[in-house]
């Protein structure tokens, strides 16, 4: 797994440039893990970001992206009504109320989650940057659908079928030792453990790998089914977690799959960076000059001796 990881960045390595120029002109903090792999801590993610924001000087594409994903949202995923039907497959026309009412299930279930709060999210990123990738899952001590939506800095996708559509998607990212020892307990390596008791707020760098499995039968028991998915701690490689799913749990949605030959995609920002950069560049210049028109002009006239201080 973590030598496939390595492989995967480096297929990636050639568009996370064109990515992380997509954000830092629109959103730094998408940029975070570009070109990097996994993040660090939040303070060191806000200072990165932070250097990029304050040479923006001009909002209108972020306003735009935002005003355009909350239009997707009510328009294609609306809380208000269900926005998806079921029908039975070869048989279009075929009408049950039983395929009504399971519709009607599903779409409480979903809006009944944290969905409402993860698509305008999904978009405003997919728009930036291309694409991305959201989890959803099943929390079982709260009984309802989960959806995690996870930044495309430190993820990596394939394909295990030429021409098909993504279903191989592996995350490479951080947890604290504390984290890792009560998410998981004792399947975490004994050094983790020692950590956590020591240090837990310590960084524990992480893989994520969810991918076909041989022969996996679906129903089957968790370690044979035909979707895996695996946890290992990266330092120690130590597996953590081995489980498996009947379909891939991951969505990764793509706006412009235009690159031959390649998994990747560019967002609409991509389309407009020239403009972005132009409009950003007017304002800066705009308010470099403003201190002269705001204050205006002065003239002195020279006497033969000039004080500047009077």
């Amino acid at each position: 797994i973590l030598k496939r990881l390595e492989s995967l960045k480096a297929e990636s390595l050639p568009y996370q440039g064109t990515w992380a120029d997509c954000a830092r002109n629109v959103d730094p903090m998408l940029a975070i893990g570009l070109n990097t792999g996994a993040t660090l801590d939040g303070a060191s993610n806000l200072s990165s970001a932070n250097g990029d924001k304050y040479r923006i000087y001009d909002n209108t594409a972020a306003d735009a992206l935002r005003d355009v994903a909350a239009a997707k949202v009510s328009g294609l995923v609306p809380a208000n009504m269900r926005w998806f039907d079921m029908d039975v497959q070869g048989e279009p026309d075929f009408r049950h109320a039983w395929l009504d009412d399971t519709a009607d299930l599903i779409w409480r279930e979903i809006h009944a989650s944290n969905f409402d709060a993860v698509a305008p999210n999904l978009f405003y990123t997919v728009d930036i940057l291309g694409q991305c990738a959201l989890y959803v899952d099943y929390d079982e001590d709260k009984g309802r659908l989960y959806f995690e939506l996870w930044p495309l800095g430190g993820l990596y996708f394939a394909s295990s079928r030429y021409g098909d559509t993504i279903d191989t998607v592996y995350r490479e990212y951080q947890m604290t030792a504390e984290q890792v020892v009560t998410r998981y307990g004792n399947a975490a390596s004994a050094d983790t453990r020692k950590i956590a008791s020591e240090t837990p707020g310590k960084m524990i760098d992480m893989c994520h790998a969810i991918q076909p499995r041989a022969g996996g039968v679906v129903g089957g028991p968790s370690n044979n089914k035909p979707i895996a998915s695996v946890v290992v701690e990266k330092n120690t490689r130590h597996v953590v977690q081995d489980l498996g799913y009947d379909e891939i749990p991951v969505i990764v949605p793509r706006s412009y799959k235009i690159i031959p030959n390649s998994q990747y995609a560019v967002g609409a920002v991509y389309d407009a960076l020239g403009d972005i950069k132009t409009l950003n560049e007017a304002v800066r210049l705009l308010l470099q000059s403003a201190e002269m028109h705001i204050g205006g002009m002065w003239y002195g006239v020279h006497d033969g001796v000039m004080n500047p201080s009077t």
